[in-house]
């Protein structure tokens, strides 16, 4: 539990089976519902999980600023969202193709915009190997210009402790904000479901140097099973928004907590069923509990409640022993001992 989902929620969960144990009892069928519970709550439900989209009154494009590390997925993602925003929402879409570093990177993002049939901006001959600040200035002048309703800029992975690719990523938001100041609307941080706990310390890093939104998991179809999404979302605060769960274009999923919590815990909806039911009744236990260790706690909450709770405890310390000091009479005489010169002095007479 430790090494995915993290201290945190790891230790709640604990305290939760401990409080129920003391009370009730505990069996190997009282885990699972307190930790699927516990997860559930952990990924936070109420977090807002769509695209923060601009109203149609400001007639500025949505600005969607995609990062990550090198092979995360970026590209595929972004091609899985054009595709949805362009089919789903009946939105016009333009892809930027910003990442000019790694060989056949345009060309792949090209091969998904002809997929998604939308429409994309790349790098001018020069610019190949070159500072993409340019191409993103243009991508974001282009949808501009022509009132495109998205525009969605790749860029090429890179480390979160290479000062020198972070810093080209920050003018790369510049510019981005030189043409529309509230831009990026969107930052996606793209994250592979098979490094574990090494996303929780890049979506660290990512949100104090850019900013991230929300995270995209991606290449969930295999073994991994992206346990570190409930360190990520209790502990940085920002949700989840999409999972990748294959390579074809409508293989990306809106990401809803309760389904990946079942998944990751190899729950059937029968189960998952008997599970929420179960936890049901155990939380309401924990809650009652919890609420009456609380209001003890705020009565003793401030200095001078716990200063007075503290002298009325030693007043009734000092009454009780009061009432129990047993009188002079009552004790038990003990012979008086000789004192050490009368021993000496009987002893030098014999």
């Amino acid at each position: 539990l430790q090494a995915d989902i993290g201290a945190t929620t790891t230790n709640t969960i604990i305290n939760d089976l401990r409080e129920y144990a003391k009370s009730e009892g505990l069996t190997v069928d009282d885990i699972l519902p307190i930790l699927r519970e516990r997860l559930i709550q952990a990924l936070n439900p109420e977090l807002s999980r769509g695209i923060n989209f601009t109203s149609p009154e400001s007639g500025e494009p949505t600005i969607i600023f995609v990062i990550g590390a090198n092979g995360m997925g970026k590209t595929t993602t972004i091609g899985k969202i054009a595709s949805r925003l362009k089919n789903e929402a009946n939105l016009t879409v333009l892809l930027g193709a910003c990442d000019t570093f790694r060989a056949a990177a345009v060309e792949q993002l090209g091969e998904w915009a002809i997929r998604a049939n939308v429409s994309i901006e790349v790098p001018l001959g020069n610019e190949r190997g070159g500072d993409p600040v340019p191409v993103v200035r243009r991508s974001v002048r282009r949808a501009i210009d022509e009132k495109f309703d998205v525009c969605i800029i790749d860029t090429s992975g890179r480390l979160s402790n290479n000062f020198e690719l972070t810093q080209q990523l920050q003018d790369m938001k510049k510019a981005i904000q030189d043409e529309i100041p509230s831009a990026p609307h969107e930052t996606l941080l793209v994250v592979d479901g098979t490094v574990g706990r090494n996303a929780v310390d890049q979506a660290f890093a990512w949100r104090k140097y850019v900013g991230v939104s929300g995270l995209v998991v991606t290449k969930l179809d295999g073994t991994a099973r992206g346990g570190f999404v409930v360190s990520v979302v209790r502990d940085l605060g920002f949700p989840v928004k999409f999972i990748g769960v294959g390579e074809k274009i409508d293989d990306l999923r809106d990401f809803q907590p309760e389904v990946f919590v079942d998944a990751l815990l190899g729950n059937d909806q029968s189960t998952a069923t008997q599970l929420k039911d179960r936890a049901n009744k155990m939380m309401t236990f924990l809650n009652i509990n919890n609420d009456s260790y609380k209001s003890n706690l705020d009565q003793t909450s401030n200095p001078a409640s716990r200063l007075k709770s503290s002298f009325q405890s030693n007043d009734r310390i000092t009454s009780n022993n009061n009432n129990n000091k047993i009188s002079v009479a009552d004790k038990p005489k003990r012979p008086k001992r000789p004192k050490p010169q009368q021993v000496i002095k009987k002893s030098k007479g014999k």
